[in-house]
């Protein structure tokens, strides 16, 4: 049975093996499908439709047949399976419509008389989707339904390329008037799917056979067309130089049988007349004299002296081997790289027809099968034998091999399978840095704690670590813990550290480093506003955890501080996540590692990125996906700040003013510098007098020292990380700009004037991304991506948003 979950996670292996270093300029991406480069897919064997009509020409095998019984107008004819169903008389009509000649004129391949075909839908995927059950897991409309569900729409982004497989390309200068219309017409496709797409260049997916037409398509094309339109091929299923496979299905097509079904027919006998059958067969470049075909009387080898011998024991005419000769065996031995990105995705750890034993001779009866290794179809030989002929030809600017254990032809495409052993095959480790409030802390106290009522203490609370932060079952049980929790998050400054620590007598520690357990709470206000969903999100494309995803949850209450000045705390966090780092780079093949933050987390992530050397960062460091921040703090805080005066109502307002992490949220005036923010009959606050709004809000002489010294500096040295990083925030919110106390009241409530925004991260804050990291000659890569109408924390729990964030980390890889 086919699962989702699967196919997310394979569609995340495509995007993941797109790792080309290719460098993209600063851009602001609008949060549509316009993100997403233009994809265009290519089906395997037998998976494009196709229909025909009839001229009085037509000489048909049987009085059931013909224009009298069939008509003059178009009916399908590959495939048309309810058709059969209604009416089993028509198998020998399409089975005779369906046989190709060869034109010796013309020199080329064609219908037989009478007999017009056309293909359908091309240009879009709709052409993969069959009433036949027996076709519905081998072609890709289930992979199409899954790109769409990551943000790629039909006829939009995503695009579809049928061809008639009875056709094959010929060598050069060799006659071959259906391929070479096809060709025309992809290579219009793919100009036009750039074209609505922002003038980006495409993606070339195919599977199976597709891989072969699309190899010879991006071979006979300019190379300078191909490095404008084509971004990257990925090949799915095809190895190089086909197989013993080739060579059983056209001893099989020998036994002239009865099949009793159109696909039989097609894969059997009437697969004989196709031009597509002798690029099927070996390579001699791929397998020399290795025997492939044993009989009593010769064993047959992949060599062009063999293949003869075998097509004419097999029955075929010498005209038949002539055009063999002259327009199959050129293509198999000028296999050649294609020039443009290229990731080849096989399965493996299937058994796979190595050679073919025919104990005595007959090639009309079952013969015994000696397997190899590869997906049941494609053999692992012609697999590996990609990196001789694509990944070591110096020209060819990358190239990237994917196998995928126990993963068959079809089932890549289709079918249910347990593909996350193999996910670190083709994605980055990716770690998650939450936002304010979104790691968990436990706590133990000692004797030295003094507390604040009888019911808080060693004696009412044990001495062992209990749930500190955020444990909303416990408060639920007993209320009366809650003045007990608020005390033991409290903060103090130690002068003779010059450094914040917690309360006499309360230790703490944040739970679950490493990984993303700490985001799942118990309390639902908070289930949608850490990163639990996106965590979810990226496991459905094929993230495990503790394996390529990790969490780095810390201490919301502290903040970097200014260099020189100690910060205990984020000292000991800067050191655990670049373990981390580097744990999760050397566990998944050292591939660099993807930074995804929300809110604050960004704050922590940017610090953490400017203390670490830049060998380091170019080394470990792939990517950092930032969500939801912005540049120089929000004047929101200064309504929370001033409203706490004389009117604490929660754990985060009375005891956040101890948080050092409070000052750090303030306003830079390297972004806002004048501009009024808090605006009274007395005075008008901006960026740049933050002290005396301090001191009028009821803050210390000493707590705004530290302000100077420890947080003023951080908001005054905004930098770029100088790693590729991506921003994603949301607009379209009302979000407070400034506030106004009309009667100075700071307990009061104030009137709000909003902008625009996420509702906590104005826009204002956004903006200046650009002129401070993307206008950074040193910065590497720089992307803003602003989605409509998302607020802060829809970003990361809403469907429609996650789907922006997951595919940006896709791209990222």
């Amino acid at each position: 049975m086919e699962s989702p979950q699967c196919l997310l996670f394979f569609v995340g292996a495509l995007f993941a093996a797109l790792s080309l270093a290719s460098a993209a300029s600063a851009a602001t991406d609008a949060p549509s499908g316009s993100g997403l480069h233009p994809l265009v897919l290519l089906p395997g064997f037998t998976c494009s439709q196709f229909d025909a009509r009839l001229t009085d020409e037509y000489m048909p095998p049987t009085p059931g047949c013909g224009v009298q019984k069939q008509g003059r107008g178009w009916f399908r004819l590959w495939e048309n399976f309810t058709a059969l169903q209604t009416d089993p008389a028509l198998l020998p009509c399409y089975q005779d419509q369906l046989r190709l000649v060869f034109d010796p004129v013309a020199d080329d391949y064609r219908n037989l008389p009478g007999v017009q075909t056309r293909v359908v839908s091309f240009g879009t995927s709709r052409s993969f989707r069959f009433d036949d059950p027996a076709q519905k897991n081998n072609c890709m409309a289930r992979l199409v339904d899954t790109l769409e569900a990551v943000g790629y729409k039909e006829g939009a982004n995503l695009f579809g390329a049928p061809y008639d497989f009875r056709y094959v390309p010929a060598p050069p200068g060799v006659p071959a008037k259906v391929f070479s219309k096809f060709r025309s017409s992809l290579k219009h496709l793919v100009e036009r799917a750039s074209e609505s797409n922002g003038n980006k260049p495409v993606i070339l997916v195919t599977h199976s056979f597709g891989g072969f037409n699309a190899m010879e398509f991006l071979h006979q094309t300019s190379l300078q067309w191909r490095r404008r339109y084509v971004k990257h091929f990925f090949m799915l299923c095809l190895g190089v130089g086909g197989s013993a496979s080739g060579m059983l299905a056209v001893a099989s097509s020998s036994n002239t049988g009865n099949p009793s079904t159109l696909l039989a027919s097609v894969m059997a006998f009437g697969n004989r007349t196709f031009a597509s059958i002798f690029s099927l067969l070996p390579s001699p470049k791929v397998y020399g004299d290795t025997p492939l075909m044993i009989t009593p009387a010769k064993n047959y080898s992949g060599s062009a002296e063999d293949i003869v011998e075998f097509l004419a024991a097999t029955g075929f005419s010498d005209d038949d081997i002539e055009r063999y000769r002259t327009r199959a065996l050129p293509l198999t031995l000028n296999f050649w790289a294609p020039l443009v990105p290229m990731t080849s995705i096989n399965g493996v750890g299937v058994p796979t027809a190595d050679k073919v034993i025919y104990g005595d001779g007959n090639f009309s009866a079952t013969p015994q099968v000696v397997n190899g290794d590869g997906d049941g179809v494609i053999n692992l030989e012609t697999v590996l034998a990609l990196k001789k002929f694509i990944g070591d030809d110096p020209d060819q600017p990358y190239f990237k091999s994917i196998l995928i254990p126990n993963m068959t032809h079809n089932a890549m495409i289709s079918e249910e399978y347990a593909l996350k052993r193999a996910s670190s095959s083709g994605l980055h480790p990716v770690i998650l840095l939450p936002g304010f409030t979104c790691s968990q802390l436990d706590a133990r106290l000692t004797d030295e704690y003094k507390p604040p009522t009888a019911a808080c203490g060693v004696h009412k609370q044990r001495r062992g670590w209990f749930r500190l932060w955020e444990n909303f079952t416990a408060l639920q049980a007993h209320p009366t813990l809650l003045p007990c929790v608020e005390d033991q998050l409290r903060q103090v400054f130690d002068p003779v550290a010059g450094d914040y620590r917690n309360q006499p007598g309360v230790e703490t520690r944040v739970v679950s480093f490493g990984t993303t357990r700490s985001f799942r709470f118990d309390d639902p206000a908070q289930k949608d506003i850490c990163m639990a969903r996106l965590a979810d999100a990226l496991e459905g494309v094929g993230y495990k955890e503790g394996a390529n995803l990790f969490g780095a949850p810390y201490d919301f209450r502290y903040a970097p501080a200014a260099p020189g000045v100690p910060a205990r705390v984020f000292s000991e966090f800067h050191a655990s996540l670049r373990r981390l780092v580097e744990r999760a780079s050397e566990k998944n093949g050292n591939a660099p590692v993807i930074l995804v933050s929300h809110s604050l987390g960004g704050f922590y992530a940017m610090e953490f990125l400017h203390r670490t050397p830049l060998p380091w960062r170019r080394r470990f460091v792939r990517h950092f996906v930032m969500l939801c921040n912005g540049v120089g703090g929000s004047p929101l805080i200064l309504q929370v700040l001033a409203s706490n005066v004389g009117n604490p109502s929660s754990v985060l307002s009375a005891t956040n003013r101890t948080f050092e992490t409070t000052f750090s949220l303030l306003p830079s005036s390297k972004v806002f510098g004048d501009t009024p923010l808090v605006i009274t009959p007395a005075k008008n606050y901006s960026a740049e007098n933050i002290p005396e709004f301090l001191a009028a809000a009821g803050f210390s002489g000493e707590e705004i020292e530290r302000y100077r010294t420890r947080a003023m500096p951080l908001t005054l040295n905004f930098r770029a990380p100088l790693v590729p990083m991506t921003t994603i925030n949301g607009v379209g919110v009302p979000t407070i700009e400034k506030v106004i106390y009309k009667d100075g009241n700071f307990s009061g409530k104030p009137e709000v004037v909003n902008g625009d925004g996420d509702g906590l991260i104005s826009l204002e804050t956004v903006l200046p991304f650009k002129r401070f990291i993307g206008d950074e000659p040193d910065q590497p890569y720089f992307k803003s991506i602003l989605i409509p109408n998302t607020t802060h924390n829809a970003m990361i729990s809403e469907e429609s948003a996650l789907k922006h964030v997951v595919r940006e980390i896709l791209r990222a890889n």
